[in-house]
């Protein structure tokens, strides 16, 4: 089941710092949505870690990647909202074979999940 903005009006919405990169990612989105909708912004905290801790502690609800969620939270997706990441590998130049083998292997996976 997806839910609206409109449904969260009355919720307390965690977020993370401005100079945070998940911030950054989140923020031409949000912006998008905030000339629309109202929302309660009840905290902005630095970590990923301090704002799964916040949702538990039942103080609001936040934005986290699906990679960290546990068994004490629930996902609930948003209407017309997504934002898409992007990652990169980096190594030392002039690496091994069994380095450039690996990162093919990356890249394969990466390839297989979209």
């Amino acid at each position: 089941k997806k839910i609206s903005w409109k449904d969260l009006k009355e919720e307390e919405l965690i977020v993370y710092h401005p100079s945070s990169a998940i911030q950054k990612l989140l923020q031409k989105p949000l912006q998008k949505v905030l000339r629309n909708h109202s929302i309660n912004i009840g905290m902005e905290l630095r970590s990923v870690e301090s704002v799964i801790k916040s949702v538990e502690a039942g103080l609001g609800i936040g934005f986290i990647s699906e990679y960290s969620l546990n068994n004490k939270l629930k996902v609930i997706p948003i209407d017309n909202f997504s934002v898409e990441r992007k990652f990169f590998i980096s190594h030392k130049k002039n690496s091994g074979k069994s380095l450039r083998l690996l990162i093919n292997e990356f890249l394969l996976e990466a390839n297989n999940k979209n």
